[in-house]
């Protein structure tokens, strides 16, 4: 593994154990929370938050699959030889044009 890989999992398992503590935190405040029109206010600040917390979680599962496929693509390329790598870059190129073509 070199450098950046280890980099990016000490990342994720930074990233995933901050997301836990959230929905700790989110499941306190819910339980804090009153329930009367008076803590209206409180309920929708968890609510906010609660959607950027989704937002993140997104990003964190994106960058898992980008961490997995690049696994993925290492893999074929070590198995594939030097050759693979212009076939991953023609497969991107093909994913590029497909999306641009109306």
């Amino acid at each position: 593994m070199t450098n950046i890989d280890e980099l990016m999992e000490q990342n994720i398992l930074q990233y995933e154990a901050r997301q836990k503590h959230a929905q700790e935190l989110f499941a306190s405040a819910r339980k804090l929370a009153g329930h009367g029109p008076e803590h209206d206010n409180e309920r929708m600040q968890i609510n906010c938050l609660a959607q950027e917390h989704d937002q993140l979680s997104k990003q964190l599962e994106q960058l898992k699959e980008r961490r997995q496929l690049k696994i993925i693509q290492d893999k074929h390329i070590y198995e594939a030889g030097p050759m693979a790598v212009w076939d991953i870059l023609a497969g991107d190129l093909e994913k590029l044009v497909e999306r641009l073509t109306p």
